[in-house]
């Protein structure tokens, strides 16, 4: 990993740990901003899944708040120490997601465009491969590499003239295994071992 990876990610992380951080510690000053998306979260969740699954979902915006502020930590941490970057930078942009969908009046258009910034680069870091291809053009290219080695291979034996046949093989080889035979027997006629 280059330092220039580890810096660039590291910033990006930080302002994700510190909010995650606040809201896990103080998440009673979060909770009116919260509360309309974690009812409908609720109302939804109530409608989508089976009863004895949505019964269990917290009912409490704190909870809920704690909930993401946690989320929210994790997937920062994985994303700055860079184990499960990815997964990390993943959490991170479903995590953030309900704010971005949270217009405040009191943020204005310079809060949300910031919010925006952050979700892309988020993104940007979960489908970054650091340089290596990805797991789809491994794929592809593992493909075309059997499509030419079956190509290769089809020339090969094309070309190749049949100077034995089967039936001479077969013959051969019992010729060679009755003179074998012949030569493990003893004059009494007992096999030596």
């Amino acid at each position: 990993m280059s330092l220039m990876r580890f810096l660039t990610r590291s910033a990006l992380a930080s302002y994700f740990v510190v909010d995650g951080v606040q809201a896990l510690t103080n998440p009673e000053s979060l909770v009116e901003q919260a509360r309309p998306m974690s009812d409908r979260v609720v109302e939804w969740a109530d409608q989508a899944l089976p009863a004895s699954i949505a019964s269990r979902l917290p009912r409490s915006t704190t909870t809920w708040v704690r909930i993401h502020g946690s989320v929210q930590t994790l997937g920062a941490l994985m994303m700055a120490t860079g184990i499960g970057r990815r997964c990390g930078a993943g959490l991170l942009a479903a995590a953030y997601l309900p704010k971005l969908m949270m217009f405040r009046r009191d943020d204005g258009l310079v809060g949300s465009l910031k919010d925006l910034a952050l979700l892309g680069g988020v993104l940007v870091e979960a489908g970054d491969t650091q340089g290596k291809p990805s797991w789809a053009w491994q794929s592809a290219a593992n493909k075309r590499e059997r499509k030419r080695a079956a190509k290769r291979t089809t020339k090969t034996v094309r070309t190749t003239p049949a100077t034995v046949s089967p039936v001479i093989d077969a013959a051969r080889l019992r010729r060679e295994a009755q003179a074998l035979k012949q030569a493990l027997t003893t004059p009494g006629g007992q096999t030596r071992r």
